[in-house]
């Protein structure tokens, strides 16, 4: 891997800072291949992208031994809860029961040993007051969905008729679920597209939007991290 401002060739094998270069007077950026990983010994960076349980968690936050993971992408689109009359208490929800149960059933007993678990279960969605504080800008909360496209019924002034369906291509920013109420018992709130929080929020039972999970780990479980090298950190500058 090397420097992207004097092209010094970095080891940071040994645990040294992903955005510090040891041949420049000055702090810089690292540089690598977008498919390069590397193996750290120590707890990497807020903003860094890790590798836990076969998928990839962006760092948000090191508390103590803690540290907060959510998913680098949505992993699915799914209703916050589907019988919309009985409320959007977060522990009653589909999304909760989907996450520390199918889900979390994907683990493997090493990697569930690792999680620290919250009031709010083993694995969550961040709540507005995270959503907001975590993430720099509102950009910086964007989140794509991978697996297919999808259609949307949407007005826009320059379709004829102006209300239709339209198709959204793979990989762009999707809305996704937050934890938190919204203006009422049959809302809650959510993650736009463009990255802003929307403490308003949506029916809680409309498919369309995403989930992108989130958990504590115990960073004293860990011997060593997998990290993907990316040109910059998200949460920089």
């Amino acid at each position: 891997m090397n420097c992207n401002k004097c092209g010094e060739k970095q080891d940071i094998s040994q645990g040294k800072s992903v955005n510090f270069c040891s041949s420049c007077e000055n702090k810089t950026v690292l540089q690598s291949t977008p498919s390069e990983n590397v193996n750290l010994s120590a707890p990497p960076p807020i903003g860094s992208i890790i590798q836990f349980a076969d998928i990839d968690w962006r760092v948000l936050e090191i508390e103590n031994n803690k540290m907060l993971i959510i998913t680098k992408d949505i992993i699915k689109r799914m209703v916050f809860r589907n019988d919309w009359e009985k409320g959007n208490k977060w522990e009653n929800s589909d999304i909760y029961k989907y996450l520390n149960g199918e889900f979390i059933g994907k683990f493997s007993n090493n990697d569930k040993a690792k999680i620290v678990p919250q009031s709010h279960g083993h694995i969550f969605l961040l709540s507005v007051e995270e959503a907001e504080t975590l993430f720099k800008h509102d950009f910086d909360r964007e989140a794509t969905y991978k697996n297919t496209p999808y259609w949307w019924w949407l007005w826009s002034p320059t379709h004829i008729p102006p209300w239709g369906l339209f198709r959204f291509p793979k990989n762009i920013p999707h809305w996704w679920w937050l934890r938190s109420p919204g203006r009422d018992n049959n809302f809650a709130a959510f993650v736009d597209y463009d990255g802003g929080v929307d403490v308003y929020g949506f029916y809680v039972n409309d498919d369309d939007l995403g989930v992108r999970p989130a958990l504590w780990l115990n960073i004293q479980s860990f011997n060593q991290w997998l990290v993907k090298i990316e040109s910059a950190s998200i949460f920089d500058g």
